[in-house]
Order: structure tokens, then C-alpha cells, then sequence
């Protein structure tokens, strides 16, 4: 009965062990691509979640940052004026704005503010 328990154990703690292992390397390419010192290419900059209804002047504030090589103050600027932009339309302290990079993508996620 002992070995039986200890064979169950040993089966248990391989699975676990191994299902983690599987869980680690699916979060890992969830990580979002690291901004480089020299910047990044970027060839397409896309909005997600709370979207104005002015999109035209979302999309005029992140077209000139397309299909070009963006530092990280290049995309810290493209976050500071999509939050005027938000500001002025009066959404001021409501919203919260980053971005994640996909390879060539750049994901601005507006969140609104519980």
C-alpha cells in the first residue's frame, strides 16, 4: 500500500512539475518586446479599449509615428498627447495609457478608470 501511495506521489509531482514548466513558456511569449536604446520599428501602431469617438484624431496623433524606427521618448511622447487628447474631450484623470510592443506592433491600451 506504501509503494502504491509513493508511485501516486511521485506521478502527481511529475505532472505538476511538468504542467508548470508548460505554463511558464506561454507566459513568456505573452511578454511584450522590450524597447531598444536605438529604438524600434515599428509598422503599425493600433488602439484597444476605451476609444473615443473622435478616432480621426487618435489616428492623426499615431499615423506620423508609422512605419519608422521609435525610441522610447519617441513613444512616450505619442502617450502624452493621446492623453491631452483625452483630456480635452474631458476624460482629465479618468483613463489610464500604455502601450505594449509585438514585434512590429505598437498596442496603445486606454483603460478607463474604475
Amino acid at each position: 500500500m506504501t509503494q502504491i501511495l509513493s508511485a501516486l506521489l511521485i506521478i502527481i509531482l511529475i505532472l505538476t512539475n511538468s504542467a508548470c514548466t508548460g505554463a511558464r513558456s506561454q507566459v513568456k511569449k505573452r511578454h511584450a518586446v522590450i524597447v531598444k536604446s536605438e529604438g524600434n520599428f515599428v509598422r503599425q501602431i493600433l488602439l484597444s479599449g476605451f476609444i473615443l469617438n473622435d478616432k480621426k484624431r487618435l489616428e492623426k496623433i499615431v499615423k506620423p509615428y508609422q512605419k519608422k524606427y521609435l525610441s522610447k521618448d519617441q513613444i512616450n511622447q505619442i502617450l502624452q498627447e493621446m492623453s491631452s487628447a483625452y483630456n480635452e474631450a474631458g476624460f482629465a484623470g479618468l483613463v489610464n495609457i500604455r502601450y505594449e510592443l509585438h514585434k512590429a506592433k505598437l498596442v496603445i491600451v486606454i483603460d478607463l478608470n474604475k
